[in-house]
């Protein structure tokens, strides 16, 4: 038996996806992506998961591979920056079970999980996954209640998890974390470079520029809903993205509407659009705006985003990820039409593992010479926690990189401008095909 992760993962953590039956799902032999820090490896593995019914195996053990996130993301082991893997991409074969004497049922299964990594001087060949073994409706509570306080983050000053957050910060390897071996099954995962990763591929800078114009989306989150504290760190980061702008120095003078705002606008003025045109006629147009979250959003803001995306070229998020939710939920907003080519930024933490496909889904359905819905769709995830204070930056160089098509850069070389501690990877792009003078 063969499971390959489509519509029932995304609706056992909340993905939301509608009708991908007949959709392609990518799986490990076709996951590919580049980038300047960040290499994909493969983790195969074996484990086994227990249940109170022989049927629909699927919905848990995704649940079950959740934990990996924690494990794979965990700074502190010998490893350092870790990374996470793109579960939705995951193949899960060699499905078997066999009953139990008390009710239940025993599945074994292989996995193969393709991960990003970011400590590319430190490659494991191995790595020990220590997984929750009973995903019972009482069982997985259990395991929650059992080790939350002492196999946890201690860094992330959280509390009060349950079974819907405790996988992310999860840390069987901290010092306190002593586990019955009854309670967990322990997957031995063999780990191999893929053969996956490109190289010297561009953003597709012809079908940017074909109408003369660059039109950049840029959406920063608030750390706290509601706030209009310039401390807040979503808010500071859109007030110097803005001021950034204002100076802008990539050979244009862009000037914005409302034309009397602050210097460093901020909460006041959560919706700014600035306009330029370079000395060779080609025109720039850069919206920003300010939410609480993708998922907590006004009917003005998606009013504004849908009629901003139909001619995006690139979209940028910089905020959180809420374990997925928000990365998901803007995935869900606003309204592209046939033909329109655009890099879309998730700058929440880890949203390489939350990247669901539904994105790709909806180009496939738009156009008939994309089956696979990544000829009109580059997506720039990152697969560590990212650094809020340096968000701003991140997006200034996407943007200046495709503003001067003169000299096009790869994404490797874009991605190396970003600040050491952003891990970004660009999937979609195994089949861009531009080259340099081809403008």
């Amino acid at each position: 038996m063969r499971i390959n992760f489509s519509s029932a993962f995304a609706a056992s953590v909340g993905f939301g996806v509608v009708g991908c039956s007949d959709f392609h799902v990518p799986s490990t032999s076709d996951i590919q992506f580049t980038s300047a820090r960040v290499v994909l490896l493969n983790f195969e593995f074996d484990s086994k998961i227990v249940l109170s019914s022989n049927l629909k195996p699927d919905e848990a053990i995704q649940e079950q591979l959740l934990y990996t996130i924690g494990q794979l993301n965990d700074i502190s082991t010998i490893t350092g920056k870790g990374g996470v893997g793109r579960l939705d991409a995951t193949e899960i074969t060699n499905v078997r079970n066999e009953p139990l004497p008390n009710g239940k049922f025993l599945f074994q299964y292989h996995a193969k999980i393709p991960v990003g990594w970011s400590n590319i001087d430190n490659i494991p060949t191995s790595f020990t996954f220590k997984l929750p073994l009973d995903f019972t409706f009482l069982g997985s509570r259990s395991f929650v209640k059992k080790y939350a306080a002492t196999c946890m983050d201690l860094w992330s000053g959280h509390s009060g998890l349950t079974s819907d957050d405790f996988w992310y910060y999860y840390r069987p390897t901290a010092a306190n974390c002593k586990m019955d071996d009854s309670d967990i099954a322990v997957a031995e995962a063999n780990v191999s470079l893929s053969d996956e990763s490109t190289k010297g591929k561009y953003p597709e800078y012809d079908m940017i520029w074909k109408d003369g114009a660059l039109n950049v989306i840029v959406i920063f989150g608030r750390d706290e809903a509601g706030s209009t504290d310039v401390t807040d760190f979503g808010i500071a980061q859109y007030a110097l993205f803005n001021y950034k702008l204002r100076h802008a120095d990539f050979d244009v003078t862009l000037k914005p509407t409302p034309e009397n705002i602050m210097l460093a606008p901020g909460a006041e003025s959560p919706d700014v659009e600035w306009k330029g045109v370079f000395s060779d006629g080609r025109k720039i147009r850069i919206n920003t705006l300010l939410i609480d979250n993708p998922q907590n959003t006004t009917s003005q803001f998606d009013t504004r985003y849908s009629d901003l995306t139909k001619s995006a070229d690139v979209i940028i998020y910089n905020g959180h990820a809420a374990l997925g939710d928000n990365v998901r939920a803007l995935s869900r907003k606003g309204v592209f039409v046939p033909g329109q080519y655009t890099i879309v930024s998730m700058m929440g933490c880890d949203s390489f593992a939350y990247v669901d496909g539904f994105m790709a889904k909806q180009r496939a359905l738009l156009n008939s010479d994309d089956p696979n819905g990544t000829k009109y769709l580059d997506m720039i995830t990152n697969v560590t926690p990212t650094n809020p204070t340096k968000l701003s930056g991140a997006a200034l160089e996407l943007i200046r990189a495709l503003a001067d098509p003169s000299k096009p850069k790869t994404y490797q070389q874009i991605l190396s401008q970003y600040e050491p501690d952003h891990f970004a990877v660009v999937t979609g792009e195994e089949d861009n095909r531009y080259q340099p003078g081809q403008l």
